[in-house]
């Protein structure tokens, strides 16, 4: 069977809506080695995972990777990041 950025996409908002632990750095390798590009839903997920963490190194890096690939930081991204900061303390 062959993926595509979708099903991964699809798969981190299922992980995302039932608060399921994953690594998010993890997730990225797993991509990689399929050989899928993630792209701006996949990267906006993967902040909101480190935030809900409360890991706003974790997102800080992911954001670097959107700002490399000029990829838009979205309302969803500072929405996440505050949350990040607040379960951060």
């Amino acid at each position: 069977t062959v993926y595509d950025v979708s099903h991964y996409n699809a798969l981190l908002k299922v992980y995302l809506q039932n608060e399921y632990k994953f690594s998010p750095t993890d997730f990225l390798e797993k991509m990689e080695k399929a050989n899928i590009q993630p792209n701006r839903v996949t990267y906006q997920r993967l902040i909101a995972a480190y935030c809900n963490m409360g890991d706003i190194e974790g997102a800080s890096k992911i954001l670097g990777f959107m700002k490399t690939k000029d990829l838009p930081v979205t309302e969803a991204v500072f929405s996440a990041l505050v949350t990040g900061h607040a379960r951060a303390g």
